[in-house]
């Protein structure tokens, strides 16, 4: 047989004896490359050339077994392998199943809590008109008030950590060696300069009585040093009551006339000189009792149980009635406060909320009518010192644009805010008028997010926006000019503070996978997404960072809307707005609400009609 025939037939048994594919063709290959050298011969082979044929015969089989060494190995591997795979998968299925349950878990509990909060807004009747009732399980509902402003605002910062001045996570100091220093101190770096002390409180009293000393019997054997004053504080709180006995007497056509002479010929006192017309009460009772009712907050019901101390009865709608007297009288003052609020290139800052108010529609088949909730807007002028507050009467759109912008004058320079979204839309159709928001808001959601959450990146951005809080207090203290203020707020550590901030955000909202939570996301995109508007208080001094202004000044109404529940009517609203105009102007103006209450209410009584001379930001107490 020739030696090509050989090696065919030793190709065909091998090629069934092998199993794997790399097996055949690795031998395949030899096999091809060895029967192209065999063809060459014709002749039978010599002994020589048997045996160099044998050699290359077993080298080819050293091969084979080492390939298949070679592929069993990797075999065990990928059975290995595979094996792992098979557990990671298993493992991966495990948590996808408890991911699973934990988000079935976490959809029930929050619709346990919107139940519980809409049971709790039932209950304390904290939503009004018809809305109070409608079913909680709607698919799609209205966005509230402070959805608006969260999906308007957005903010955020770089967070920059650095490992040695590293906080502890429950917020206690470190030392150099990074332990829990808890040593007790009752104070600390007194030796420090201290700020500037303010003025020495002085304790006055509206009577004082002097008790001098008689030395007739003071003692001879000693040194005598000097006069010294003990003082001793006792309240006398009562209400007096003045009744002149009057003659009346008919003349000849039955008209009754009244007629009065004093026993004591020195005494000037004489009936209705002092009291407001159409009430019984003094412009310095009418005052204090405006004071009591909306400085102080005290609901009706609890100033009667307050005079009742003082010795005074009265029914509750007597009061009411003459508390509707003042604000009637005072009600000429309001379009002299509004005419100084909006003045030309006002800057202005406001703020709005809501109050419960029943009003009766002729035919709603009720007896005094339903409670709605309605919109109380309040609006600030730093640089007149002028507070107006005004009630929304829209029963078609009480809480949207068209009725601030109503009021609003288009020529004013610039509107600060919050970030509800009508003050936005408003700005929009007032080419000149510039819009500002509140770094206070986005502060104040970062320190959420860090209190409640316990976000390591809420701690950064708010300690940031406290840097440009620390710079505004400087200004402050350094009583420092518009012009002034403009040029600090341009310097490049103020624009650095602002980069980094909003670099930081951009990064974080930009992560694929974030490492925060939903408040912080919320708190990012509430400050990004008014950014222009956070930056625009830099534009002029007369801006300020915050709308804490007008903050301030509206938190009296909530805090009394807590305590009176609500109005009964319009026009009891319409009287607070009045009353709370004239206060918060006050306090713009650095004047006591109830001097300037008894002095005005006085004017008023006589016929003073100088109305323009008599606001708060125009009249100087003595």
């Amino acid at each position: 047989m020739a030696v090509s025939d050989i090696l065919l037939t030793f190709a065909d048994a091998m090629s069934k004896k092998k199993s794997t594919t790399v097996e055949r063709m690795l031998f395949e290959s030899n096999l091809r490359q060895s029967i192209e050298n065999s063809g060459r011969f014709d002749e039978p082979l010599s002994d020589m050339e048997r045996k160099d044929f044998e050699d290359q015969i077993a080298l080819l089989k050293e091969t084979i077994r080492q390939n298949q060494e070679f592929i069993n190995r990797l075999m065990d591997q990928l059975k290995e392998q595979g094996q792992k795979t098979e557990k990671a998968e298993h493992k991966v299925e495990t948590l996808e199943h408890r991911i699973e349950e934990l988000l079935d878990e976490i959809r029930q509990l929050n619709r346990r809590i919107k139940d519980l909060m809409d049971r709790d807004k039932r209950h304390n009747k904290m939503s009004m008109g018809k809305k109070s009732f409608k079913k909680h399980n709607r698919v799609e509902s209205e966005k509230s008030r402070q959805e608006e402003k969260d999906d308007y605002d957005n903010s955020d910062a770089k967070k920059q950590e650095n490992p040695d001045e590293k906080a502890s996570s429950e917020g206690e100091p470190e030392n150099k060696e990074g332990q829990i220093d808890k040593t007790k101190v009752t104070s600390e770096f007194l030796d420090q300069k201290r700020s500037e002390r303010g003025k020495y409180n002085i304790m006055e009293a509206a009577e004082v009585e002097i008790l001098e000393t008689n030395m007739d019997g003071a003692p001879t054997n000693m040194k005598f040093v000097g006069m010294k004053t003990i003082e001793e504080y006792s309240k006398m709180s009562y209400i007096k009551c003045t009744k002149f006995v009057v003659a009346v007497y008919e003349d000849e056509y039955g008209i009754r006339h009244e007629y009065y002479a004093p026993q004591d010929p020195e005494d000037t006192r004489r009936p209705h000189e002092n009291t407001i017309k159409g009430t019984h009460g003094t412009p310095d009772f009418m005052s204090d009792l405006i004071v009591d009712t909306c400085q102080i907050m005290t609901p009706l019901h609890r100033e009667l149980i307050r005079m009742a101390i003082d010795k005074f009865s009265s029914s509750k709608q007597t009061l009411i009635n003459w508390l509707e007297t003042c604000a009637d009288m005072l009600g000429k003052l309001m379009p002299y406060i509004k005419a100084d609020l909006l003045g030309k290139k006002a800057v202005l800052n406001i703020d709005e909320t809501w109050c419960r108010v029943r009003i009766k529609f002729k035919g709603d088949g009720t007896r005094l009518g339903h409670y709605f909730k309605k919109y109380v807007w309040v609006l600030v002028n730093r640089a007149s010192r002028v507070v107006y507050f005004l009630y929304d009467n829209d029963e078609n759109d009480s809480r949207g644009r068209r009725p601030i912008e109503k009021f609003l004058d288009k020529a004013m320079k610039a509107l600060q805010s919050d970030g509800y979204t009508v003050y936005k839309q408003l700005t929009k159709d007032m080419p000149e008028c510039e819009h500002i928001l509140c770094w206070a808001h986005v502060r104040a959601k970062f320190h959420i997010a860090k209190e409640v959450s316990k976000d390591d990146y809420a701690s950064w951005f708010e300690d940031m926006i406290n840097k440009l809080y620390l710079i505004e207090s400087q200004l402050i203290i350094a009583h420092a000019t518009p012009e002034e203020i403009r040029a600090r707020r341009q310097q490049k550590d103020v624009t650095d503070i602002l980069t980094s901030i909003w670099c930081e955000a951009q990064r974080l909202l930009k992560q694929k996978k974030p490492r925060y939570g939903e408040m912080m996301k919320t708190a990012l995109n509430y400050m990004c997404n008014g950014w222009a508007d956070l930056c625009n208080y830099r534009n002029d001094g007369h801006y300020t960072i915050d709308n804490m202004v007008a903050e301030r000044a509206i938190l009296p109404f909530t805090v009394k809307r807590k305590g009176s529940m609500f109005f009964s009517s319009e026009k009891g609203v319409k009287n607070a707005m009045i009353f709370h105009t004239i206060i918060e102007t006050c306090k713009q103006a650095g004047i006591m609400v109830k001097d300037y209450l008894t002095y005005v209410l006085s004017e008023l009584n006589r016929g003073n009609k100088d109305y323009a001379s008599l606001t708060p930001s125009k009249v100087v107490l003595k």
